[in-house]
């Protein structure tokens, strides 16, 4: 700080008028019961190639010729790799079942 500065407090540039009342829960919280706990959200399980062919009883290079084609079970990359949401690939299992 330059010598030629008067020195000052926080508390002479902060005033305040009146007392300030802060609610003591967060705005988020308004709206919960006491009883209610937080929900997690549902985990998402994902599938890798090698346990769809596994469960399929095909080869996985087969999976991967069915996937480059559009055909097979729905598949989605994550970072680069192929994987299968549990719940769609039960689904697409079932409705093949169900069609044969």
């Amino acid at each position: 700080m330059p010598p030629n500065l008067p020195k000052r407090r926080l508390s002479d540039v902060l005033v305040c008028p009146a007392a300030v009342s802060v609610p003591l829960i967060a705005a988020h919280m308004a709206n919960m019961n006491e009883n209610e706990t937080p929900q997690k959200p549902a985990a998402v399980k994902v599938l890798t190639r090698s346990e769809v062919a596994s469960i399929l009883g095909i080869a996985p290079k087969t999976l991967a010729n069915w996937h480059s084609t559009g055909i097979g079970p729905p598949a989605m990359r994550l970072h680069g790799l192929v994987r299968y949401d549990e719940a769609d690939f039960i689904a697409w299992y079932k409705a093949c079942k169900a069609a044969s």
